[in-house]
Parts: C-alpha cells; structure tokens; sequence
C-alpha cells in the first residue's frame, strides 16, 4: 500500500514538472517585403536591402506569447517590380540573407543559376538556417545580393520578397 502511494505520487511530480515546462507551440508565419537598391547596377554582386520590423505577438495571433523557440524557413520567391529588364537572364544568382545589429549575416534562401517563372523565383531553401535570434529582435535587415551578368543603366530597382516560416514559441 504505503509503495502504490509512493508510485502514484511520483507519477504526479513528474507529472506537475512536465505540465510547468509549458509545450511548445507552432504557427506559420508569412511576411513580405519590397527590398531596394539605387543603380547603375554592374556586372556582378548588387545589394537590395529593406528593414522588417516585426511583432510576433501578432503575427502567431496568441496572446499567450512569450518568446520565439525556434524558426524554419519553408519558402522565399522573390519578384522583380518594374519593366526594366525584358530578358531576366541578365540575372546569374540570387542570395537573400538577413542581419541585424545582434545576430551576424545569415544566409536565408540562395538560387543559382537564377530561373524565372514570369518574372518571379523561388529560391532554394535549407532545413538547417536558425533564424530565432532574428525572430526575438524587434527590427533586422532583409539584404538580397543579386548577381548581374553585365552592366546596367538603370536609376533604381526593387524586388518583392515573400517569405515563410514555421515558427515555434511559448
């Protein structure tokens, strides 16, 4: 008798202790953004870049939310505005990252060579990216390096860039 009471209130310490680590929640989570750079462009690396502040609060709709646990990237397409260029092969890769003042430059999604549907791309993305630290911090930069085949005489450019994660918080 006295041993069935001490399984049993074993069974409920392991019990309370697993229920107060608190479970982890999940939610997919799209954000857009219009990223910029002023030309000429030349043949080579070119930078668009764009700040996305986010409130994660209201983007996992729960008030409940206390902090951002981990975060998967599940897409990135990027879109080019503008009728600047009629032939997009003059784009050879693509490379979209994000940093900010606390977590160093990490690259999010990459494509190369670069393949347009219209004038749309979706680049390839990879399990193994850890954006929590970004996801925690109020305000970080959306930085895509897009490779140029050859000079262009153009004022300005921008690029639509659609994203999306599966973010799990507490």
């Amino acid at each position: 008798m006295v041993k069935n009471k001490l399984i049993i209130g074993m069974l409920v310490v392991v019990g309370m202790l697993v229920a107060s680590c608190g479970s982890k929640k999940t939610a997919d989570v799209n954000l857009e953004t219009t990223v910029i750079a002023e030309g000429p462009f030349f043949e080579g690396g070119n930078s668009f870049m764009a700040p996305i502040t986010i409130n994660m609060k209201e983007q996992v709709n729960d008030e409940t939310f206390e902090e951002v646990t981990g975060v998967k990237v599940t897409g990135v397409e990027i879109t080019i505005v503008g009728n600047e260029f009629d032939d997009l092969s003059i784009f050879n890769s693509a490379s979209f990252q994000f940093v900010s003042d606390v977590s160093p430059m990490t690259t999010v999604a990459i494509m190369n060579p670069l393949a347009f549907q219209g004038k749309s791309a979706n680049l390839v993305t990879s399990d193994e990216v850890e954006l929590t630290t970004f996801f925690n911090e109020s305000e970080f930069t959306a930085l895509l390096d897009l490779d140029f085949t050859e000079y262009a005489e153009i004022e300005s450019m921008s690029v639509n860039v659609k994203m999306n994660f599966k973010v799990e918080y507490k």
